[in-house]
């Protein structure tokens, strides 16, 4: 998906580019969203972006001098003297042919040299690049937004150095997106990367924003050129500019192109001028292969002949179109040693003046007017949706910011700035910090479950289901930075791990989908709530994943519908019956697995801020360690873990009376913190995600200018009558901070304060996703703004 590989001919390729995009529009209409917000780059799913409160936001990058340099050697040039040489192999053959085929102006024995010297070495050194780009996928949140910015790098670096030494030659460009589709393409067939991890986004991204226009080349001047990369023309184009307006998303591409073609065919002009194309087209393509099977058009025995055909579109056309010209070009032919190729082009030669009146039998089967006019019009298509593209990646690249080597060498040290070299140096590295977030997890009663469950196997559960993928996870979210994310205590069923405050926040979802996973496990063996035999395992979860799949739809849907529309409430309505459904088969799988509420698997997480770990060496030999890191912090964080029984019975309890009361047996309760007081005491229930008010300050600090944070204020009674039924509230009013992109205005993280425990404030993070958190979106506009 990320990299289509070449195609058996231009008109392939085409086709292969339009069905692309139509993909990608398709993917925007799923997700209710345009094609500007599905080109736009995220600042704030990205873990360096700088910029105050109420200023534009930036994204600082740098380039190592050695990886401008290198592409600097390496870029698509040849002298125009080039000297015959002899092809290798087949192999060598159809890549030259094949590269040369896209652009009239594409010397082929200039290209061969260029080829066999520079070409490979410069797929390597985009292949290294962007191998940086895709290795940050999967590590926490903004591993596909920092790919996607490598990649606008690149191709900016790229433009910014054919603009320099090249200007505005279209062979260039036309040869660079090539290059960069090869190095894509050898990168996802190395081990290192796993494509599975990378999203349909980021692969539909990549497509519709590398095209020769991406490279400086103007698509008026490149659709003019004969035989050109699209296979176009200027009226086609024109055709396709009128019908291609916004939203596009919503354009049926393959219809459009099958009614310009059918319009190009009504002139007669139009219908010539595509003759005349496939002739130059199919003169050249003989040409290609006459040189590269060794015949020598530039010096030597006659040998000026091809030149003509080769050497640029202008003299390409004259050569054909021009009676004195081609009567020149066809004798001095005529001289050369007779081959396959020579003859192909004296026979069209022959037949120009045929094919200039209309005629397209001397063309053959290639003359088939309608095919060639439907290419034409795909290619238009393409041609002014990566011109679209184009404008709106400007948009995009206006985010980031360049930095010169003086500033961005401070900047990197000190954290701020992205930098992309070809060493083992990171991306980005978080700078030595006196303050940090600590994170606890606490998993004993889920290891004591597993132990009560399933002794035998407790050993290998642990360190298969729980242990290596937390520290799997703790390893992507890391990255290369070793001091974004550290582990500083471990054992069985507890950790603990310090770092950046956003790292520590990703790291923290992360847990708990590791947590996810080892209860699913727990649950696997139990006959299935459908049939309740053996055979049936496997039904109630494919039936749960069709019903949550059914509830993002329908979320989607509201989110679309405003709240005024008669159609709200019967999406409303729907989503009420999908939940139900949903907690009737959770329920009936929870008590089949023998747990009930009150019987829960419980893991508890919690975040805390404060002065950075104090490191302790431990004596040689004595524990395989260098050292032991401890805080107070770390301690308050696992005082923030505790499961306080009959907090917890507390809680059981409210959902249950609310159930009999009225009847809502769906209701629940949409948080996993929860704080009581008895005996002027206060305790903690935390089966989710805790943080302290500090933890919360500071997260809030780091992400100044690029989030915008809103605290909302929330009643049970301001609720809808369906909402009411569904959600038992710890609290009334319940309070919470939103965190939106700047951006794209899209939720990042929600908090909700939980109350004081042990004097200090606590708060939760919730879950993204979560049925509640789409309901509380709804309450922002009338929410107060906070101000970093």
């Amino acid at each position: 998906m990320l990299a289509a590989g070449v195609q058996a001919s231009v008109a392939a390729e085409i086709g292969a580019r339009l069905e692309l995009f139509r993909q990608s529009f398709e993917f925007c209409r799923q997700g209710g969203f345009s094609f500007a917000r599905f080109l736009a780059l995220v600042p704030d799913r990205l873990r360096l972006a700088v910029g105050d409160a109420g200023q534009r936001v930036r994204i600082p990058v740098t380039v190592a001098a050695e990886v401008a340099g290198q592409m600097a050697r390496r870029l698509p040039d040849w002298p125009a003297d080039a000297q015959p040489a002899s092809i290798e192999s087949t192999a060598e053959l159809r890549r030259v042919v094949r590269l040369a085929q896209q652009d009239p102006g594409i010397d082929p024995l200039g290209l061969l040299s260029w080829l066999r010297a520079d070409a490979d070495p410069l797929v390597s050194l985009f292949g290294a690049l962007y191998e940086r780009g895709f290795s940050e996928v999967g590590r926490g949140e903004g591993g596909a937004e920092t790919a996607y910015l490598i990649h606008l790098v690149i191709v900016e670096l790229a433009r910014r150095q054919v603009a320099a030494r090249l200007g505005d030659r279209i062979e260039a460009q036309v040869i660079l997106t090539s290059m960069l589709d090869a190095s894509i393409q050898g990168v996802l067939g190395q081990s290192r990367v796993d494509e599975r991890q990378l999203s349909p986004r980021l692969g539909y991204q990549l497509a519709a924003t590398r095209s020769p226009l991406a490279f400086g080349a103007d698509p008026d001047r490149l659709a003019a050129r004969p035989v050109n990369a699209y296979r176009t023309t200027p009226r086609a184009v024109q055709l396709v500019r009128r019908v291609l307006q916004p939203p596009l998303e919503v354009i049926p591409l393959e219809q459009v192109a099958q009614t310009i073609a059918k319009r190009l065919l009504v002139e007669p002009s139009l219908i010539n001028a595509l003759l005349k194309d496939t002739l130059l087209e199919m003169l050249r393509d003989a040409a290609l292969v006459a040189v590269v099977q060794g015949h020598r058009p530039y010096g030597g025995d006659g040998s000026d002949a091809l030149r003509p055909l080769l050497a640029s579109p202008v003299q390409l056309v004259q050569s054909v179109f021009n009676h004195p010209r081609r009567e020149r070009l066809t004798a001095e032919l005529r001289r050369l040693d007779r081959s396959k190729p020579i003859d192909a082009i004296l026979r069209l030669l022959d037949g120009a003046p045929r094919v200039e009146h209309g005629d397209p039998a001397p063309l053959g089967v290639h003359g088939q007017v309608e095919e060639r006019a439907l290419v034409a019009a795909r290619g238009a298509i393409c041609l002014v949706l990566e011109a679209h593209a184009e404008a709106l990646k400007r948009e995009v690249n206006a985010l980031v910011q360049w930095l010169a080597p003086e500033e961005a060498a401070v900047a990197v040290q000190e954290g701020r700035c992205y930098r992309l070299g070809l060493d083992n140096r990171p991306l980005f590295h978080f700078p030595a910090r006196n303050r940090e977030a600590f994170l606890f997890f606490d998993a004993s009663e889920l290891v004591r479950l597993t132990a009560e469950r399933r002794p035998a196997a407790l050993g290998d559960l642990v360190s298969r289901y729980l242990m290596t993928p937390l520290l799997e996870r703790f390893i992507q979210v890391r990255g290369d930075d070793e001091a974004a994310l550290r582990l500083i205590q471990l054992t069985p069923d507890q950790a603990a791990f310090a770092g950046e405050i956003g790292v520590v926040l990703e790291f923290a979802e992360a847990a708990r989908d590791v947590v996810a996973e080892l209860q699913a496990e727990l649950a696997r063996p139990v006959a299935d709530v459908l049939g309740g035999q053996p055979n049936v395992v496997g039904e109630a979860d494919e039936e749960i994943r069709r019903l949550e799949a059914r509830i993002v739809v329908v979320d989607g849907a509201l989110r679309r519908t405003p709240q005024s529309d008669e159609s709200a409430q019967l999406l409303q309505d729907t989503r009420l019956m999908l939940e139900r459904r949903l907690a009737v088969l959770t329920e009936a799988k929870r008590r089949a697995a023998g747990l009930t509420d009150a019987d829960e698997v419980d893991v508890g997480l919690y975040v805390t801020f404060g002065a950075t770990a104090v490191s302790v060496p431990v004596p040689e030999g004595v524990v395989r360690a260098d050292a032991v890191s401890f805080s107070p912090h770390v301690s308050e964080a696992r005082r923030g873990c505790a499961r306080v029984p009959w907090v917890k019975d507390d809680r059981v309890g409210r959902v249950a009376l609310r159930r009999r009361a009225r009847g809502d047996e769906e209701a629940t309760m949409p948080f996993a913190l929860s704080l009581r007081a008895r005996d002027e005491r206060t305790a903690i229930f935390n089966a989710g995600c805790g943080l302290s008010e500090t933890a919360l300050k500071a997260y809030l600090r780091a992400r100044v200018g690029v989030l915008s944070y809103f605290e909302v204020q929330l009643e049970l009674r301001e609720l809808s009558e369906a909402d009411r039924r569904r959600f038992v509230f710890d609290r009334d009013p319940e309070r919470f901070v939103l965190c939106l992109g700047k951006v794209d205005n899209e939720l990042v993280r929600a908090f909700r304060f939980v109350g004081k425990h042990a004097g200090a404030a606590t708060w939760e993070l919730l879950p993204t996703g979560s049925a509640f958190l789409e309901v509380l979106v709804r309450f922002v506009p009338q929410a107060q703004e906070l101000v970093g």
